[in-house]
C-alpha cells in the first residue's frame, strides 16, 4: 500500500495524512520512513475509547472463537504526515 501511495503522490505538492489505528505493524511505517523523504510520525500513543465504544467492542470480541483477539479501553495509534514537494 505504501509503495502504491508513493507512486500516486510522486511529483505532487502537498501532504497526505495517515491515521493508523491498532498499529500492530508500526515497524513497517518506520522502515518506509527510513527509505523515503517527507514521511514523519506526528503522534504515537493511546487513544481511549468512549465507554459506549468499549462495551460494543467487548460484545463483538465475546463471539470470537478461542479468544483470538483481546480488548482494552484504548487503541495504540499513530498519525503520520507525508509531505511532498515535487517528488519523494
Amino acid at each position: 500500500m505504501l509503495s502504491a501511495l508513493a507512486r500516486e503522490i510522486a511529483g505532487g505538492r502537498g501532504a497526505v495524512d495517515l491515521l493508523y489505528v491498532n498499529n500492530e505493524q508500526e515497524g513497517v511505517l518506520e522502515g518506509f520512513r527510513n527509505r523515503n523523504r517527507g514521511l514523519a510520525r506526528l503522534f504515537l500513543g493511546r487513544v481511549y475509547r468512549s465507554r459506549k465504544d468499549a462495551r460494543a467492542d467487548h460484545r463483538i470480541l465475546g463471539s470470537q472463537p478461542e479468544g483470538e483477539y483481546a480488548s482494552s479501553d484504548f487503541e495504540d495509534c499513530s498519525i503520520w504526515r507525508w509531505t511532498t514537494s515535487g517528488g519523494l
